[in-house]
């Protein structure tokens, strides 16, 4: 493909591991489906002074920095000092049911209905009229 639009394929050594004496922390979370901790370890081998980081019940956008551990963790590697553990768990996420709504205390739009619930003294009342 590169060769069609003009362009010269890039080197092996491109492709080639990354290798650094420079400490590195690598975080992973568990719940992280973008980059899972698999990539963290294969990539922390080039990394002799590496520490990993496993945060239980961590997506990847946040990855647990919100957590007092967590962040702790993270300061103690910038201070220069060794991670006390190579694991942080997160609460476990919650998912909860809505209470059931008595009918006709909700304005319900799309998706079948269960998308988007609006009271109805909102500002969308004229939706409730046909949107007039």
């Amino acid at each position: 493909m590169c060769r069609a639009f003009g362009v010269s394929p890039l080197p092996d050594s491109f492709r080639a591991p990354v290798v650094s004496e420079l400490p590195a922390l690598f975080v992973s979370g568990t719940l992280d489906g973008d980059t899972p901790e698999d990539n963290a370890i294969e990539v922390s081998r080039g990394f002799p002074n590496a520490e990993r980081l496993r945060v239980e019940g961590a997506p990847h956008a946040l990855l647990g920095f919100e957590d007092f551990a967590t962040r702790g963790a993270i300061a103690r590697f910038f201070e220069g000092r060794r991670l006390r553990a190579p694991r942080v768990a997160l609460a476990p996420i919650v998912f909860e049911r809505p209470e059931a709504v008595p009918a006709g205390s909700l304005l319900t739009l799309a998706a079948g209905g269960s998308a988007l619930r609006v009271p109805r003294h909102s500002c969308l009342p004229r939706l409730e009229r046909g949107g007039r």
